[in-house]
């Protein structure tokens, strides 16, 4: 008796959360289209460019330097045949560098992300602070990233974000022609 109330009581509850999902507005947004389309963007990515060039770029020559200098000190410490704990440390210190020009481009990228984040950041917070005023007006409870449209089986409902929000920060949008799918 008490496992059928339990079945009953999960089925009731699993209709009541399906019926209270399926009342929910959905609407699906990218904020990074959103970002690249503001005009204060092409800053951020001069900005980024600069940085690219003149610290990365500055970091790796003097990476270059370093490795060549720790070379040389190891070169010239093993011909002078000094202890082996010295040559280990040598060694080491030449192999972290080594490492590091191996894995420049891996190191170059995950620093240009890092700043990338850190510049455009104030721009994400202002299409965040969009996206929640365009959100709440159009009654929108759950905002998906458009490759989620992909795991939904009925999308009539879903609403595309990306234009409202466009317009509300000022970004001149080309509508989709209608009966469009969201991008």
């Amino acid at each position: 008796m008490k496992k059928l109330v339990f079945t009953l009581a999960a089925a009731f509850g699993i209709m009541a959360a399906t019926t209270q999902v399926q009342a929910q507005k959905i609407g699906i947004f990218n904020s990074e289209d959103v970002i690249q389309a503001l005009p204060e963007h092409e800053q951020v990515q001069k900005k980024l460019e600069s940085y690219q060039r003149d610290s990365l770029g500055k970091a790796y020559d003097e990476l270059q330097v370093k490795y060549k200098q720790a070379d040389e000190t190891f070169k010239k410490d093993s011909i002078a045949k000094k202890p082996k704990a010295i040559l280990d440390l040598d060694d080491k210190n030449r192999r972290e560098l080594a490492t590091q020009l191996i894995y420049w481009n891996q190191i170059a990228q995950q620093s240009s992300q890092n700043k990338y984040i850190e510049l455009s950041s104030p721009l994400a917070e202002k299409v965040q602070k969009a996206l929640h005023k365009v959100q709440k007006a159009q009654g929108v409870t759950i905002v998906l990233q458009p490759a989620a449209l992909d795991m939904l089986g009925d999308q009539s409902g879903v609403i595309n974000l990306i234009i409202p929000v466009a317009k509300e920060l000022g970004i001149k949008v080309e509508e989709p022609a209608s009966g469009a799918a969201p991008k």
